[in-house]
């Protein structure tokens, strides 16, 4: 990351809300979408982080996402809500989603949460660790546009389609894992490419369907799943979830630009499922077997050159402790593009 400046994350998280807000957005969703930027900030997913402002802000300049609007319960039932996102940033969609689930899990005992017309909604992890707050047991799933080719095909499909688990730790730290089913990110190939830099064979096919090096052709090709057959499936099935179940748009219909796309919603769909502990063992009981598992795995021996073996989600948290501590490190091009965004709407920019 280019090196720039470091700013309190409460001051950054309040800037952006204020932008948002600035654009029309209420107050409480002007926060959660912030949270959830800050949130990947913390983290070190920069990619999913502030410089998703403008992406975001694009949405709604274009009249792809709604700026205001609330989800709608389609059906519910004892365990199950199917919920419409009204086209509203994805971030807002998700969390009230999220939250009904808890809520409803906390009365049932688990809860499905289908939801269909939403967008980005961020890293699929902040969900998931909303729901181990909780003493929960959670997954979080989107699809997302085309830009993976099904398994021996040129052509891309599916998208890079995330899906995180969580469960709480006696720590109070989840245990996170949040991983797309590509073999990497599209950003990261556009940043090589924009260095000239090769990327490692495997990433990523020409656009004649070739496996490649050159960064720049593989930004005009597709992304490939991670393991082959595996990655594939399972990209395919996240689909399955969150675009075909919800009744959202799915696989190469998903998206603005999509053949036969009339309409400017974005159409996201995401997919997640919560379960209380407290219906199967006593929480304190289940932070002792976690427990334990941690212990026995961090005990097992080293292969050379490893001094530590790390859980999933445990990096992370370590960068969130240091950031929370030290301030967010933004670039001086991301600091620039918040300043833009407070001349637009007259705000001051006090990072």
């Amino acid at each position: 990351m280019t090196e720039g400046k470091r700013v309190d994350w409460q001051k950054a998280r309040d800037l952006c809300a204020k932008i948002y807000m600035a654009r029309g957005i209420p107050e409480a969703d002007a926060y959660m979408v912030s949270d959830n930027l800050i949130s990947a900030e913390l983290n070190g997913v920069y990619s999913h982080g502030i410089t998703r402002m403008k992406m975001y802000m694009r949405y709604i300049d274009n009249g792809q996402a709604n700026s205001s609007g609330e989800i709608k319960i389609i059906n519910e039932g004892p365990a199950t809500l199917h919920i419409d996102g009204n086209n509203c940033l994805g971030a807002v969609v998700a969390t009230k989603a999220v939250k009904k689930g808890i809520a409803k899990a906390k009365e049932m005992g688990a809860a499905i949460v289908s939801v269909r017309r939403s967008n980005h909604f961020g890293t699929a992890a902040y969900y998931t660790q909303m729901i181990a707050e909780q003493g929960m047991v959670g997954i979080a799933a989107t699809n997302a546009f085309p830009h993976v080719a099904p398994l021996g095909s040129s052509k891309e499909y599916l998208g890079t389609n995330p899906i995180s688990f969580g469960a709480p730790t006696a720590s109070g730290k989840p245990m996170i894992l949040d991983m797309a089913t590509s073999v990497v990110a599209r950003g990261k190939i556009s940043v090589a490419a924009e260095k000239g830099e090769p990327i490692p064979l495997g990433w990523a096919l020409d656009a004649d369907g070739n496996p490649t090096t050159d960064a720049k052709a593989a930004a005009n090709g597709v992304l490939l799943p991670i393991a082959g057959p595996k990655g594939y499936g399972l990209s395919l099935f996240i689909d399955v979830l969150s675009g075909v179940l919800s009744g959202a748009k799915f696989g190469g219909h998903l998206g603005p630009h999509a053949v036969g796309n009339t309409s400017k919603d974005t159409d996201v769909g995401h997919f997640f499922v919560i379960v209380d502990i407290s219906r199967f063992m006593p929480l304190d009981e289940f932070n002792e077997r976690m427990g334990v598992i941690i212990s026995d795995i961090k005990a097992l021996p080293k292969i050379e050159g490893v001094s530590e073996i790390f859980m999933p989600g445990e990096i992370e948290q370590r960068k969130v402790d240091v950031n929370m501590k030290e301030g967010l490190l933004l670039s001086e091009a991301l600091l620039g593009e918040l300043q833009k965004m407070c001349e637009r709407f007259g705000i001051d920019f006090n990072l």
